[in-house]
């Protein structure tokens, strides 16, 4: 099965190029968005304890890299297959009866993601358009906004993909017979 062509085809979307650079630049904004948060909150706690002082609009930058690191870590986590799920009903079901709930409760996932989507889009093409900034370093709200659309465009994006796998799963258990 080394062949593209033989590959099933989500199993060519996961193993492409483009979600290989995809899934990197998620590692690598996961890590900097994490050093950042822990960088703003030892120096707070430095300034704040030992030195006696207070570092004015940390939570700007904070709020900023927590988003960042949140929707990415979730996308990440979707990517993964390691996000929480709550499928404890599919366990006393078998195999073919799982898999139909769990393609129904993929389509649902998919239909709710999508929405969510449109709305984080909405929401950051308003950003662009107001231009809203914060109180302190002036920083734009898209950037607060914008990993809220990224990230619930790429969990609907793995959703899709999770579902067609238990779509293809599904037909092969059908096509050899069984429960």
């Amino acid at each position: 099965m080394n062949d593209a062509a033989e590959q099933p085809f989500v199993d060519r979307i996961i193993n492409s190029k483009a979600n290989r650079m995809c899934v990197l630049l998620q590692k690598i904004i996961m890590i900097v968005s994490t050093v950042i948060m822990l960088a703003l909150l030892a120096s707070v706690v430095l300034f704040r304890y030992v030195l006696h002082a207070d570092i004015y609009g940390y939570d700007e930058f904070l709020l900023s890299s927590a988003f960042w690191m949140y929707f990415i870590g979730a996308t990440y986590a979707m990517y993964e297959g390691t996000h929480v799920k709550a499928d404890i009903v599919g366990m006393f079901l078998p195999l073919k009866k799982r898999l139909r709930l769990k393609l129904t409760a993929g389509v649902i996932n998919i239909a709710v993601s999508a929405v969510l989507t449109v709305l984080a889009f909405n929401l950051a093409e308003r950003a662009v358009e107001t231009w809203q900034v914060s109180a302190v370093w002036d920083i734009p709200f898209l950037i607060y906004q914008l990993p809220i659309f990224i990230g619930f465009l790429l969990m609907t994006f793995y959703l899709t993909l999770e579902t067609l796998k238990d779509f293809q799963k599904l037909k092969s258990a059908n096509s050899k017979g069984g429960n």
